[in-house]
């Protein structure tokens, strides 16, 4: 059983920085479709232009690239959900997934929809992966915690206090 790798995903504006940077570079359209769709590098590595639909703005993924025993080889997807169809964004560029999954959460994508994108086997797989708290988040629940313990008196909460707080005894 492998190690869980801890995933920290870009913010919008590390996305829109990596892409700036990557935009003179002959490997800009690799990732673009790795920031803005969320290929995986052996999935990028393994795609051929036969993959790839301009008419229809759809990409096949049906093989990858990886490295077996140090040599590189074509395989197939690791699992029969990761050989899938994956609209293109609109136009050249969509903003709406601009950082990959974590941000396509963050704007209320359905995480079935996010399963499929990816590949995964399950939804479970995507939740593990891709669904965390981050710290700022983190610090603006807690602020919003503390904006109700000192009860400006706007908060529906504050009858009695005891609603919607979490209190250690």
């Amino acid at each position: 059983m492998g190690t869980k790798r801890e995933i920290e995903p870009l913010t919008a504006k590390e996305g829109r920085q990596l892409l700036a940077a990557a935009r003179d570079n002959r490997l800009w359209a690799a990732s673009q479709l790795a920031v803005r769709i969320g290929l995986r590098r052996g999935e990028l590595l393994g795609l051929r232009w036969s993959d790839v639909d301009l008419h229809e703005g759809v990409l096949t993924v049906r093989q990858a690239l990886q490295r077996v025993g140090g040599e590189l080889l074509i395989v197939a997807p690791k699992t029969q959900r990761s050989a899938r169809r994956v609209a293109l964004p609109s136009g050249s560029v969509s903003t709406t997934c601009v950082t990959r999954v974590p941000r396509c959460f963050t704007k209320g994508a359905d995480a079935r929809m996010i399963m499929e994108v990816l590949g995964h086997s399950s939804i479970r797989v995507t939740m593990d992966i891709y669904t965390f708290v981050r710290l700022d988040s983190q610090r603006s629940a807690f602020d919003r915690v503390g904006d109700a313990l000192r009860g400006d008196g706007n908060d529906p909460d504050d009858g009695d206090g005891a609603a919607g707080v979490p209190v250690a005894i």
